[in-house]
């Protein structure tokens, strides 16, 4: 019993370090930086096609080489991201591609907070990025939740604009995130707002809940819209 519970414990220990993008090197945690991060993954995703390795059972040692020969980074620091970003097992690592592509694509989008980027453009700069290989799992989809869209107003026609604002960065309490929200906008379509609200809720029914506490929904020619009330009820 006593196994049983030190080895849930040393795994969801493990798993909010993989959330939180801890390291642990020499007995030490770690935080890595953001665009360090972005700079491993991209590394990987390329020695993966330039070594012709498959991504659902790379040799760990082979690519932490790789990244330490050519680029300076410690071995230790690579096999502990491949262990966030996939399944690594009797050596192998099976990369989680749907994971991996996302944190790549919002290493791009942060560079996008106040000045934001065209959807077209930013699409292209995360295929890129990604390279052939993996190009075909890039979608918005992904980064749900990260980002706002907003028509340029020096184009015609307009072009969507794209600005990262995650949700991970709004706060916890449900009054404190509807009026962050409605400070940034004054009003929200359903399928906009929605993405900001997944994770302080644990379904579709108590998110529906709180934007009947929070928001008032009104109706004009192009649908519903959800704005702040005036009073919270608490």
């Amino acid at each position: 019993m006593l196994e049983k519970s030190y080895r849930l414990a040393t795994t969801s220990y493990r798993e909010v370090l993989r959330k939180k993008r801890v390291l642990t090197l020499n007995g030490d945690l770690r935080p890595i930086a953001a665009p360090h991060l972005t700079t491993i993954l991209e590394l990987l995703l390329n020695y993966l096609v330039s070594l012709s390795l498959s991504h659902a059972s790379a040799p760990v040692e082979e690519l932490a080489a790789a990244l330490e020969d050519d680029h300076d980074i410690k071995r230790d620091i690579s096999r502990q991201v491949m262990t966030w970003f996939g399944e690594v097992k009797n050596g192998r690592w099976q990369l989680d591609v749907n994971a991996t592509i996302k944190e790549v694509g919002l290493g791009i989008l942060r560079t996008y907070k106040d000045d934001p980027i065209a959807e077209d453009e930013f699409l292209q700069k995360w295929r890129s990025t990604v390279g052939d290989t993996f190009e075909s799992i890039v979608d918005l989809k992904l980064l749900s939740g990260n980002y706002l869209t907003s028509p340029s107003p020096f184009t015609n026609p307009p072009v969507l604009m794209l600005a990262y604002f995650p949700a991970s960065a709004l706060p916890p309490d449900p009054g404190a995130r509807f009026a962050d929200l409605f400070l940034t906008r004054s009003r929200w379509k359903a399928d906009d707002i929605t993405p900001f609200l997944a994770d302080i809720v644990v379904d579709n029914k108590e998110r529906d809940k709180l934007l009947l506490k929070f928001a008032r929904a009104i109706t004009d020619s192009e649908g519903v819209w959800y704005t702040a009330r005036a009073k919270y009820n608490g």
